[in-house]
């Protein structure tokens, strides 16, 4: 239920922006996010964990200061190869606080998808409500670092905690 939610709601942002005005553009960003994880993977009754270093590619779009939409998609590029998180998709909505020009906190609020690869090469999925917080800092009007701390699933086959730095392009 809460993914069709999700996924109905980022439909309907997506949808809507093709027919804004050229200009309202400006609050589109794109991004790369390196993300420390923290996982556990379910292996028949056992938990087995890994600490695979995430890639994410993300977009969003801002439609105040304080409020917008992301997506996301990433896999694993480091870790143990008989485990690993194979991918995962999420989308969020963001709660952005600007505290200066160039700094602002957020929190993000959403759901993700994610396929894992446990010891037993088998692949499990889970979907589970992602919660987070992080820190922006902007380098200039269209380029900015982040830091955040997310736990994408709490789920019943993998959970998913990540530590991640990343770099956004405004348009």
């Amino acid at each position: 239920m809460i993914e069709n939610l999700c996924k109905n709601v980022l439909n309907a942002v997506l949808f809507t922006s093709f027919f804004l005005p050229t200009y309202s553009f400006a609050d589109v960003y794109t991004g790369i996010n390196l993300s420390y994880t923290s996982s556990e993977i379910k292996n028949n009754s056992d938990w087995q964990e890994e600490s695979p270093v995430l890639a994410q590619i993300q977009g969003g779009y801002f439609f105040s200061d304080y409020i917008g939409a992301e997506i996301r998609y990433g896999k694993s590029i480091e870790g143990d190869a008989s485990q690993s998180v194979e991918d995962i998709t999420s989308a969020f909505i963001k709660g952005n606080l600007p505290i200066t020009d160039q700094i602002a906190v957020y929190a993000l609020a959403g759901y993700s998808d994610i396929t894992a690869k446990n010891n037993s090469h088998n692949n499990v999925s889970d979907s589970d409500i992602s919660l987070g917080v992080g820190l922006h800092y902007a380098f200039d009007s269209h380029k900015a670092a982040t830091i955040e701390l997310v736990r994408y699933a709490d789920g019943n086959q993998v959970r998913l905690n990540g530590l991640q730095i990343g770099f956004q392009y405004r348009f």
